[in-house]
């Protein structure tokens, strides 16, 4: 729909921490695909299969991580790249608070990454990026959705 914006994303957290499991072995697949006007804008597919945790451990796949996460944001106006910089230094402050990360324009979208050892400082991080392009780049308040509070 011409005018249309999109903000969306996941975390993933790899076992059930406070119960002090963690994701050894098993199947996740986790895949988004973005289109627009019918054609794909983006794709990214996430599949672990069998020893997780070596996959986890592998410094270069998730390097230990506890946990991942992905936002995509596609503004209405469909130029991402004018909030690159005021999404990076959104993200640097979390990124200064252990965990790793990175944002970059795609086409008409806005991707931002992290790996984090806290799922809690991840999801702090990830809904501080969601609320701050919720605001500039959607015009909404900024705030995350209700369900975020169940």
């Amino acid at each position: 729909m011409p005018g249309a914006g999109c903000l969306a994303g996941g975390i993933v957290v790899f076992g059930r921490r406070a119960h002090g499991e963690s994701f050894t072995r098993g199947l996740l697949h986790d895949e988004w695909q973005v289109r627009i006007d019918g054609a794909l804008a983006w794709g990214d597919a996430l599949h672990l299969d069998g020893d997780v945790a070596a996959i986890i451990a592998d410094p270069a796949c998730f390097d230990g991580a506890a946990a991942c996460a992905t936002l995509i944001l596609m503004p209405r106006d469909g130029d991402p790249g004018r909030f690159v910089k005021s999404a990076r230094e959104i993200q640097q402050r979390s990124i200064s608070a252990g965990l790793r990360g990175g944002i970059t324009a795609v086409g008409e979208l806005l991707i931002a990454r992290w790996l984090a050892a806290e799922p809690l400082a991840l999801r702090l991080a990830f809904a501080d990026l969601a609320c701050h392009v919720r605001a500039v780049a959607m015009g909404l308040p900024a705030r995350l959705p209700r369900l975020w509070h169940v």
